[in-house]
């Protein structure tokens, strides 16, 4: 039996669980978080931004 690590022991354990349909499932998943992550990312930078950068400076 192969040891599998990382995201290819999610998916195995996922496949054994639901079938072959939860890759498209995970893969969405993945998606979804990353782009939240990097959405919340940006509204952190606009704020940091914000609070430490008076407003009488334009930021090019």
């Amino acid at each position: 039996m192969p040891i599998f690590t990382g995201i290819t022991f999610i998916y195995q354990s996922l496949a054994t669980m639901t079938g072959y349909w939860s890759m498209p499932l995970l893969m969405a998943l993945v998606f979804i978080f990353s782009f939240t992550a990097i959405v919340s990312n940006y509204a952190y930078l606009d704020s940091s931004l914000r609070f430490f950068v008076p407003q009488s400076v334009k930021l090019k």
